[in-house]
C-alpha cells in the first residue's frame, strides 16, 4: 500500500554518536537485544553503605573498571553506563515503581522515539510493548535516514529500544484495555492493573490487510512480499511486478510503480465492479523461494519477482475513540500541531495518525509529541 513503511538492511556502525555513557563497538554482530546488570546494584548499595559509615575511599582503579554500573547490550556490543537511578528504574518491578509522568503505548520507532526524547528531558516514562512492532517486518530499509547501506527491522527496533533504556525510559509488556479522562490526567486500566498518568501518548501504529496464502508472513521478511512502494520500489526498478489488490487502490500503487518498471500486472480478488485488473482466485498464486508464480487453469503460467499488497490496513485507534478522540473516514486518529488528539492530555504519533505510514515521519511525530509534552508538564505549554 502507498505509504505503509516496510523495509530494512545491513548495519551503518555510525548512526549512534559516542556520548557520555553511550558507548558504540566499531563491530557489532548480528542478533537481538539483552539487558545486563552486572551485579551493579549490590556493588551500588555496598558503596552507599560505606560512605554512610563515613568511609570515603574510592575503589582501585582496576576494581571501577571492573564494576561498571550498569551496562546494556545491544547485539553484544552496544554498552550503555547508567547511573544509580537508572538502574533502580530498569529494574523495579510494577509494584514498586515511582508515579509515571508520561506513559507510551506501543513500542515502535515512533513510541521509543517519544521515550529517548522525554527520557532526556527527565521524565518519568514508561513504555508499554504489546508485541513486535509491524517495522521488525521489514527485511532491510534503504530510505531510513542515516542507514546508507540499510537496516533491518529488527536491528533498528532493537537500537532504539536500548536508546531509550539507556537515557533512563522503562519498557515493559503490557496491553492497555481501557483509557479515560481522569481528575488530573488520564486513566489507563490494563494488564498492569490501573494507572493514572498527567499524560500519554498513543503509538499503536496499524495492522496490515494480509491475504490467507500460506508463508506470506515469511515471504514478507524476505521481500517476495512487499507492502510499501514507497519504500522499496527502488529495489524492485525492472523487475517483473505484480500488486495484490481487492478495490481501486491497486490501480494506484500499479500506477506508482510503473515509474519503476514496464512489467506491472494488478490482480484482483472479489468481485469489486470497475476495478481494473486480471480477477483472480487466491489459490492460483504460490509463493516459491524465487518469487512468486500465478497458475490459472489453462493459461500460460505466469511469474513475478515481487507481489506488492494493496489490500489497505486498520488503524488502532479504538482506544483513543473510546475515550473521545476524534478520527477521520480511514479511522486514523486527528492531531493538532503538537500532535495532541481531542482528548486534553493524549497524544499520538507514528501510523496510527493520518500521514504517509513512514518510520522518518513517524520519528518527526514522536518528537513534536515528547516535547509538548514535556513542556505541558513543566506548565509552558
Amino acid at each position: 500500500m502507498v505509504g505503509e513503511p516496510l523495509a530494512v538492511g545491513q548495519r551503518d556502525r555510525r548512526e549512534l554518536p559516542v556520548r557520555r555513557g553511550v558507548q558504540l563497538d566499531r563491530q557489532p554482530p548480528p542478533v537481538g537485544i539483552e539487558v545486563v546488570a552486572h551485579g551493579a546494584l549490590s556493588r551500588l548499595r555496598a558503596r552507599v553503605s560505606r560512605r554512610r559509615r563515613g568511609a570515603n575511599r574510592r575503589p582501585s582503579r582496576d576494581r571501577r573498571h571492573h564494576s561498571p554500573t550498569c551496562a546494556f547490550r545491544l547485539n553484544a556490543h552496544l554498552r550503555v553506563s547508567s547511573g544509580a537511578r537508572r538502574l533502580s528504574r530498569v529494574n523495579t518491578p510494577f509494584t514498586e515503581e515511582p508515579a509515571w509522568e508520561v506513559v507510551v503505548v506501543g513500542a515502535g520507532p515512533a513510541g521509543l522515539t517519544a521515550a529517548t526524547y522525554l527520557a532526556r528531558f527527565r521524565r518519568r516514562v514508561l513504555v508499554l510493548d504489546g508485541g513486535p512492532s509491524r517495522a521488525e517486518w521489514i527485511p532491510e530499509s534503504h530510505n531510513t535516514p542515516g542507514f546508507p547501506h540499510g537496516v533491518g527491522g529488527p536491528d533498528l527496533v532493537a537500537r532504539m529500544r536500548a536508546q531509550a533504556v539507556a537515557f533512563g525510559a522503562v519498557v515493559r509488556p503490557g496491553r492497555v484495555d481501557s483509557l479515560e479522562a481522569a481528575t488530573d490526567g488520564l486513566r489507563l486500566d490494563g494488564t498492569f492493573g490501573t494507572m493514572e498518568v498527567p499524560a500519554a501518548l498513543l503509538a499503536t501504529g496499524v495492522v496490515d490487510h494480509l491475504p490467507p496464502i500460506p508463508g506470506v508472513e515469511a515471504a514478507i521478511r524476505d521481500s517476495r512480499v512487499r507492502m510499501c512502494p514507497i519504500c522499496d520500489a527502488f529495489e524492485a526498478i525492472d523487475r517483473r511486478i505484480a500488486v495484490l489488490t481487492d478495490g481501486d487502490l491497486g490501480e494506484r500503487e500499479a500506477a506508482f510503480l510503473r515509474t519503476y518498471s514496464a512489467d506491472v500486472e494488478v490482480l484482483r480478488i472479489g468481485e469489486a465492479e470497475g476495478c481494473p485488473g486480471m480477477q483472480i482466485a487466491l489459490e492460483d498464486l504460490r509463493l516459491e523461494a524465487q518469487g512468486v508464480v500465478l497458475r490459472r487453469g489453462g493459461q500460460p503460467e505466469r511469474r513475478f519477482d515481487h507481489l506488492y499488497l494493496a489490500l489497505g490496513c486498520a488503524a488502532q485507534s479504538d482506544l483513543a475513540v473510546a475515550a473521545g478522540a476524534r478520527q477521520d473516514e480511514l479511522n486514523n486518529l486527528i492531531v493538532d500541531a503538537h500532535q495532541m488528539t481531542s482528548v486534553d492530555g493524549l497524544y499520538a504519533a507514528g501510523d496510527v495518525v493520518r500521514g504517509l505510514n513512514q518510520i522518518a515521519v513517524g520519528v518527526g511525530e514522536a518528537a513534536i509529541a515528547a516535547t509538548a509534552i514535556h513542556n505541558r508538564l513543566r506548565g509552558a505549554g
